[in-house]
């Protein structure tokens, strides 16, 4: 669609695509001496709207605006997987590889595990003698009150606590659930362009809502061993005994291999992803040196991002396509600056 002689333009596309015979890995019988296969299987429909607006605010000899916008909004559901409910998702490396799940009537992208439900506290607790506060935490032999579910007995003041979901009294694996979702509710970008004689201007904004990041990073970097580095925020926070946080718990009492709602973080961001500025030399200048034109550039990359995501980077795309949001101290994209030169000869 074009309006007002042009200057502003509009394109939708809408679109549902239906993927079947996937080539996914999936298990099979253990009688077969392997635990999964390749197999070509299952449904994914995808329904989608793009759109597209080009403005051109500004027209004039000496001075020129434009402006592009574009938004994407993309939904996916797994229809079947050719007969399972669900299979599973491996990352690999060592800790919490199984922290997604392709599960029919779920997006693909979809993290599963326990929700954590805060930090044991001492009040949790009996111990030996209970009415003398003077033993030392550590020497006192702890017993969880009755009616307080733990996990495979780990329950201890200062350790994560999971909800019991299914309220059975017990934690297990019946107690998992979805706990995020890769795909984020949209995205797109914000490019704006100015001219002004020989002077260019551009500015560039990118930016991603609604997605979750499942940050595996913070299982090394809280406290899981004492060989392994710290995070400043939970070195400041963590429990002990004369800081009862419920939301940091204490050190050395991570579960490495539990994957939970603890580390699944909001990964929207806005990003100032890059800005340039040029000078084209006039032409009598250009004209004297046997030149067609010369012109400069300064352009930055990756300058801003304004984010709650507390990884590194929330602009994540992890190896497994079935897990795109997942974080395991990936590397960040580096601010950069680029000056050059172009001529035409």
């Amino acid at each position: 669609m074009r309006l007002f002689g042009g200057s502003l333009t509009l394109s939708a596309d809408i679109y549902k695509k239906i993927t079947k015979d996937l080539l996914l890995n999936a298990p099979i019988p253990a009688q077969s001496g392997f635990n999964s296969q390749w197999q070509n299987i299952g449904r994914i429909d995808n329904n989608g709207v793009e759109l597209q607006i080009t403005s051109f605010n500004i027209n004039k000899n000496d001075f020129s605006w434009r402006t592009d916008f574009n938004i994407s909004f993309n939904r996916n559901k797994v229809k079947d997987l050719g007969g399972a409910e669900f299979i599973p998702v491996n990352t690999g490396g060592g800790w919490q590889n199984n922290v997604g799940r392709v599960i029919v009537g779920q997006p693909i992208g979809t993290m599963f595990g326990y929700v954590f439900d805060g930090v044991y506290q001492i009040d949790d607790f009996t111990w030996d003698n209970n009415s003398d506060p003077s033993i030392p935490h550590e020497d006192r032999n702890y017993t969880l009150k009755e009616g307080l579910p733990a996990y495979s007995g780990t329950a201890l003041p200062g350790r994560m606590k999971y909800e019991d979901a299914n309220g059975d009294g017990f934690i297990n694996d019946d107690d998992r659930k979805v706990i995020g979702d890769s795909n984020p509710v949209h995205f797109g970008g914000l490019n704006n362009t100015l001219t002004y004689k020989n002077w260019d201007f551009s500015i560039f904004f990118a930016w991603s809502y609604g997605n979750e990041i499942y940050n595996a990073s913070k299982v090394r970097l809280n406290g899981v061993a004492e060989w392994m580095n710290i995070t400043q925020d939970y070195f400041e926070n963590h429990w002990t005994p004369d800081n009862p946080s419920n939301e940091a718990f204490a050190y050395g009492s991570i579960d490495p291999q539990i994957a939970s709602s603890y580390y699944v973080e909001d990964g929207s961001y806005l990003r100032l992803k890059t800005a340039s500025l040029g000078y084209t030399l006039p032409k009598d200048i250009t004209n004297k040196m046997g030149i067609d034109s010369i012109k400069f550039n300064l352009i930055g990359n990756n300058l801003l991002t304004w984010t709650k995501y507390t990884g590194w980077d929330p602009e994540v795309n992890f190896n497994n396509p079935l897990l795109t949001g997942f974080d395991r101290i990936a590397y960040p994209r580096s601010r950069n600056f680029t000056l050059s030169l172009t001529a035409t000869f």
